[in-house]
């Protein structure tokens, strides 16, 4: 078989025409995964809930808030100096599953603080619901002082 110039470029240019070809399909195979299953999330609807809660008239410092939807994962905060909170769905999503969601309170593992009523605790009778967009949710606890013991959450 002779070669010229001529065969070897019609060579060269197939080779590139299928390399160019096999990028072409692998860019678009990697663009249909990132815009249709990547980019996708399985997370819920989500609404932002922020709020104050008070103790005894007094802010609630470093409590822990719960809201609990029926199905799914929580959303907690733990309440700053002042009182208030912003919940978060996950690390760094904040948020909590739009919907009826129950509200517990408990102190953080190892930490005492005033007795919480099994009521805001374990045996919570609270229930909020998320909207989408925000919410705001202040309430007003008051400890169990005939209690000896808080009702932590553990």
């Amino acid at each position: 078989m002779i070669l010229n110039d001529s065969s070897l470029m019609t060579a060269a240019r197939a080779r590139r025409s299928s390399l160019l070809g096999r990028v072409g399909v692998v860019a678009a195979i990697g663009l249909l995964m990132t815009t249709v299953g990547c980019s996708r999330s399985d997370r819920p609807p989500l609404g932002d809930v922020s709020g104050t809660i008070l103790l005894d008239g007094a802010p609630a410092n470093n409590l822990i808030i719960l809201f609990m939807p029926e199905e799914g994962r929580p959303a907690a905060a733990t309440i700053g100096p002042d009182g208030t909170y912003s919940l978060e769905y996950s690390h760094g999503v904040t948020g909590a599953k739009v919907g009826i969601n129950k509200v517990s309170f408990e102190w953080p593992t190892g930490e005492a603080g005033a007795p919480i009523p099994d009521k805001y605790g374990r045996q919570s009778e609270l229930t909020f619901e998320v909207k989408p967009g925000h919410n705001n949710f202040d309430f007003k606890l008051e400890s169990d002082k005939s209690s000896k013991n808080r009702a932590p959450v553990e």
